[in-house]
């Protein structure tokens, strides 16, 4: 807690972090980058990143890229 926030907390930043910069650098499906980082439930991960991040995964890859749809 010396960070001012639960180690559960931590572990979800962490995660999501890493998921952000997979969704950017490899085109890996979301399951996958959901496995990889811990989820073995793409849509549970894909709810918890959008609390995190504020987009849906795919949204997330498209606005970073460039890409539309």
């Amino acid at each position: 807690r010396q960070l001012g926030r639960s180690p559960m907390h931590q572990v979800t930043y962490l995660r999501m972090r890493r998921a952000a910069e997979q969704l950017t650098t490899t085109t890996k499906t979301i399951e996958a980058i959901a496995l990889e980082v811990g989820y073995h439930n793409p849509f549970v991960f894909s709810n918890a990143f959008t609390k995190w991040i504020g987009w849906r995964p795919s949204e997330y890859r498209r606005k970073k890229l460039g890409t539309s749809v």
